[in-house]
């Protein structure tokens, strides 16, 4: 903005002098004799040198409120820079910027980061590969519990569990196929391959059970039991084939999950599973021996079935309605 004195200097040499003396560049001795059309032509001056004089003063001001107006732009967003900047140094990526009266209403948040690759791949295995040591963590807490009682008993569970185990084994491709197809379905397909899925599990887990049930003392014999063990295995694998079809539906309801990327639910299932099998061993296996170790492990498993259905349920992601295979 220019100085007073400045705006005095450009205004008072343009106005025609009026003082005691004359008037309008006129001496007052001869204002009678001043013509009229030289008043006009004074009248026209001091109208002219005022307009110079006010569009001198406007551009002044105009450029000092120009000027303010950049200084507080540049105040502003050199602010926001560095409000943002604070935040991703002190984590807070994915907290707003506060916003002050200066500031315009639509600031950006800062974005968070993404996870490096490395951490989501262990987010998901590292729970995953609890699943597939399921049987065997419920085997050994069988095994725990029955040395506790009887040795006899502990050496009849090596046959069955192995048997049962083993054959559990064979039907993993249900597993495999389930997630490779779910993982590339799109998502009208996938109501049907869930309960594709489901069915094939169910009846591939009953055809597995009756035969186990069918052909338990032959199958321990073959595995090494003599005759002191043979009731215990026996009675232990046919217990655990009734479960066999609750196993299969677990496992594809993990694969279910897993689809979705989600390893941490079948995880806790597992654990869930693991606490009621340990609760049953206790309170059974010193009554009933094998037979109350077999009982313990399938109502874990079915516990850990119907919790896995009821997340599922929840999500949406069991299939509704259930579409039999054509």
């Amino acid at each position: 903005m220019l100085p007073q004195a400045g705006l005095n200097a450009l205004v008072v040499p343009v106005a025609p002098r009026i003082d005691e003396h004359s008037i309008f560049g006129c001496p007052l001795s001869k204002a009678v004799d001043c013509s009229a059309s030289s008043r006009r032509k004074q009248w026209a001056s001091c109208a002219s040198s005022a307009a110079c004089a006010g569009f001198v003063v406007a551009m002044a001001q105009g450029t000092a409120h120009a000027s303010r107006a950049r200084r507080h732009s540049l105040t502003a967003s050199t602010t926001r820079r560095w409000r943002v900047r604070r935040n991703k140094r002190s984590g807070g990526g994915a907290a707003h910027t506060a916003r002050t009266a200066d500031e315009p209403s639509n600031t950006q948040a800062a974005v968070e980061e993404p996870q490096p690759l490395w951490q989501q791949v262990a987010a998901f295995v590292v729970p995953t590969y609890a699943l597939v040591v399921t049987n065997l963590i419920l085997t050994a807490l069988d095994k725990g519990f029955i040395g506790r009682v009887s040795s006899l008993q502990l050496a009849a569970l090596g046959p069955a569990t192995t048997i049962f185990d083993s054959s559990s084994y064979l039907l993993t491709f249900l597993n495999t196929a389930t997630l490779t197809l779910l993982g590339s379905a799109q998502e009208s397909q996938r109501n049907a391959l869930r309960s594709h899925a489901a069915i094939f599990g169910a009846l591939s887990g009953l055809g597995l059970g009756i035969l186990l049930y069918a052909t338990a003392r032959p199958a321990v014999i073959l595995f090494g039991a003599n005759d002191a063990m043979l009731p215990h295995s026996v009675r232990y694998l046919q217990i655990r084939a009734v479960g066999s079809m609750v196993d299969r539906v677990g496992s594809i309801s993990t694969q279910f999950w897993l689809a979705e990327k989600n390893g941490l639910t079948p995880l806790l299932a597992t654990l869930i599973a693991a606490v009621v099998n340990a609760g049953g061993d206790y309170l059974l296996c010193e009554k009933y021996g094998v037979a109350g170790a077999a009982f313990a492990t399938v109502a874990a498993s079915v516990v850990s079935a119907s919790f896995l259905i009821w997340r599922l349920r929840q999500r949406g992601l069991w299939p509704n309605p259930l579409e039999w295979p054509v």
